[in-house]
This record gives C-alpha cells, sequence and structure tokens, in this order.
C-alpha cells in the first residue's frame, strides 16, 4: 500500500514539472514575432531608396521610390505647382501646392487653427497643424503660398515619415525656364513622374 502511494506521489509531481515547463514555453512564444518590429519596418519602408523630384516652378525635394508623384495640369495663372504623392501599397496621399497669394504672414491663414508646431521647408519657417485627421504644412515667400496635405487613410506612420522626407529636403532651384538647355522636357530626375491626362510613364 506505501508503494503505491509513493508511486501515485512521484507520478503526480512528476505531471506537475511537465505542466509548468509546458505552460512557460507556450507563454513565451507569442513574444517571437513583435508588433513594434513590423511598424518599424513600415516606418523605413518610406526612409529607404529615396528619389528626387525637381519641379519647373523652382524646387526639388526627395522621396521613397515606392511613391509615385503626379503632375496636375492646370490653366489656371496662379496655381505654379500642384503635385500629388500617393503609393501602390499603401492607402493615402499627400498633396502639394504652389500658388500666388496675398497673404502677408502666416498667422494670418493659420490664426483660427489650434495645435500649431512650427517646423522647416528649406530655408523658411513654416507652420504645420492636424484638421481632420490631415496634416497640414503652410510655408509663405514672396507671394507664394506652399501647402502640404497629408492624408493618411489609417496609415500614418507611413504617411508621415514621407512627409518628413518632403520638408528635409525641400529645397529651392532655379526654375526650368531659366536653365540654358532647351532640351531638358522631364520636370523630374526619374521616370516615375506623370501627368494628368497624359500616359503614365513608368
Amino acid at each position: 500500500m506505501k508503494k503505491r502511494i509513493i508511486i501515485i506521489s512521484i507520478g503526480a509531481f512528476v505531471a506537475i514539472i511537465i505542466g509548468v515547463v509546458i505552460s512557460r514555453s507556450s507563454s513565451s512564444s507569442p513574444k517571437s514575432q513583435s508588433p513594434v518590429k513590423n511598424e518599424s519596418s513600415l516606418k523605413s519602408a518610406a526612409s529607404e531608396n529615396l528619389k528626387e523630384y525637381t519641379d519647373p516652378a523652382g524646387f526639388s525635394f526627395s522621396y521613397p521610390a515606392s511613391v509615385s508623384i503626379s503632375q496636375k495640369n492646370t490653366t489656371n495663372n496662379s496655381i505654379y505647382s500642384s503635385l500629388e504623392a500617393t503609393s501602390s501599397s499603401t492607402l493615402g496621399k499627400i498633396t502639394l501646392e504652389a500658388v500666388s497669394s496675398d497673404a502677408l504672414s502666416l498667422k494670418d491663414l493659420v490664426k483660427s487653427k489650434t495645435g500649431i508646431t512650427n517646423v522647416k521647408l528649406a530655408d523658411l519657417d513654416a507652420q504645420q497643424y492636424t484638421e481632420k485627421g490631415d496634416i497640414i504644412t503652410l510655408a509663405l515667400d514672396e507671394g507664394v503660398l506652399f501647402t502640404i496635405i497629408v492624408s493618411p487613410e489609417n496609415n500614418t506612420r507611413f504617411w508621415k515619415e514621407v512627409n518628413n522626407n518632403i520638408l528635409s529636403s525641400f529645397v529651392f532651384a532655379l526654375p526650368e525656364v531659366a536653365q540654358e538647355d532647351s532640351s531638358a522636357t522631364s520636370s523630374s530626375t526619374d521616370s516615375d513622374v506623370s501627368f494628368e491626362g497624359e500616359e503614365t510613364i513608368e
């Protein structure tokens, strides 16, 4: 009788040890795939393989290879440039416009806005705020208003990174019309720029 009790006790002890080992290994296995890693990968995807876009209006900036830049044709002489950045793999977009403006300062344009932060667009003092989920950046340069609107469509991290690339790399250059090389018909150093109403060049 005592042998049977001892055997049962040993069996119960072994079962407890096995149960503890199994529970520890199963609780640690889900940690192999961390959501933080996925977020970092998504963020870095907007920073790798940058290309440069040069606009005929006289500015340039860098953007990821996974993003395409489209120029919107317009007959409105007050609009110097109208661009849209999109991605075939990530919902959302960024629009950039350079238009003629009578505003004397940015304060007049953002006086009714809240949560305004100061940023830079090239050597210009710019102001940024959020409105209805969009991130809006405004900069004013000698009668020209630059407006950059990020519409992230739930992909805020990716499009924020693209926007940061544009802002940090934005520089002013001489307009194409002032350059002597009349054979330059493209407004970009790459082939990912398309024109609205024209065939997209891949």
